[in-house]
């Protein structure tokens, strides 16, 4: 469904606008019942199980408690394998001479397809690297605001709008993407840096917010009036004492928030209308061709790029250890 959406909704034919924005209201009617289904499910659950979890008995829930442990550990070695092999494959796609059926390995290898992409590779990369590095800052500045604006002003106001940030992650993208795109043509921002970035801004900051929330709460806050205390004024003590304490959950935050803005391809492509060309966009359009090749170089080099951002992540905290060692 969500292809039908966007090629009705790029047709040169404007009643297909119509038929696009009926079924992206079709697919968010059926999103949200699958997620109240869901929610009337827990709850169902939670009256049944009651009585089972009160009445003192607790070798029933440690025995699941461990099978459950043990499918959620095999689930994640899955994942992980799942995800290993389609790098695996990408890389031999992209050095790969000739890989016909039923070859398991490529017969011969080359570095052909790297060089005939290489001239355009730099503008996606450039691209990317840009509002990765952008879109990264700037939701992390203002995941920091409203946390630190929750620990001393509202707490009540940030928890009570927090739910509403994770709207993006649940709405399928195609449903309210579309809505974006024509009041961006509206307000005469379509076509630009600036809303393909403050599209970016949307799906990027709940991923840091949700990341940096867990740490930044648990903070000692004794620290915090130590420094005070000490006479350092509340700027200085939240640039000196804790953001270097939680320099581990800001890089992780900032590695998790750059891999995600280098994933995004639909808030790319309605943001930018085609004009700002990433690593994402071209993957996906390049896949419609016939040359796998390519499709291997550009997929792995958005992989590798991802890989970079929690490898620096990875250098800052080891630096981090070895100073303070």
């Amino acid at each position: 469904m969500p292809v039908l959406i966007l090629r009705w909704a790029n047709d040169p034919d404007l009643a297909q606008r119509f038929l696009a924005a009926a079924a992206a209201i079709m697919q968010l009617l059926l999103v949200s019942s699958a997620i109240l289904l869901w929610l009337m499910g827990e709850a169902m659950v939670k009256r049944l199980s009651r009585p089972w979890i009160s009445n003192g008995r607790r070798a029933w829930p440690v025995r699941l408690a461990a099978i459950g442990g043990l499918l959620l550990r095999g689930l994640a070695i899955g994942v992980v394998a799942c995800v290993l092999f389609s790098l695996l494959s990408l890389l031999l796609w992209s050095t790969s001479v000739t890989w016909r059926y039923p070859d398991i390995l490529p017969r011969a290898f080359s570095l052909a397809a790297w060089q005939r992409a290489g001239i355009g590779l730099w503008e996606p990369l450039g691209t990317s690297l840009i509002l990765a590095v952008v879109t990264t800052l700037t939701p992390t500045v203002l995941a920091i605001a409203c946390l630190e604006h929750e620990m001393h002003v509202r707490r009540e106001l940030i928890q009570r709008a927090e739910r509403w940030l994770f709207l993006p992650l649940l709405v399928p993208e195609v449903s309210f993407l579309i809505g974006i795109q024509v009041l961006l043509v509206l307000i005469g921002l379509n076509g630009g840096w600036l809303a393909v970035a403050w599209l970016h801004l949307l799906f990027v900051f709940p991923y840091v917010f949700l990341t940096l929330k867990a740490p930044w709460r648990a903070f000692d806050p004794r620290f915090e009036r130590m420094a005070l205390v000490l006479g350092m004024s509340p700027w200085r003590m939240l640039w000196r004492v804790k953001l270097p304490m939680l320099r581990g959950s800001l890089a992780w935050a900032a590695a998790i928030g750059g891999s995600v803005s280098l994933s995004l391809y639909l808030p790319t492509i309605l943001g930018g209308e085609g004009r700002i060309v990433t690593l994402a966009s071209e993957a996906v359009a390049l896949s419609a061709g016939g040359d796998r090749r390519v499709v291997g170089v550009y997929g792995t080099l958005q992989a590798l790029t991802a890989a970079l951002f929690f490898l620096m992540a990875l250098v800052a905290l080891r630096r981090r250890r070895w100073a303070a060692a």
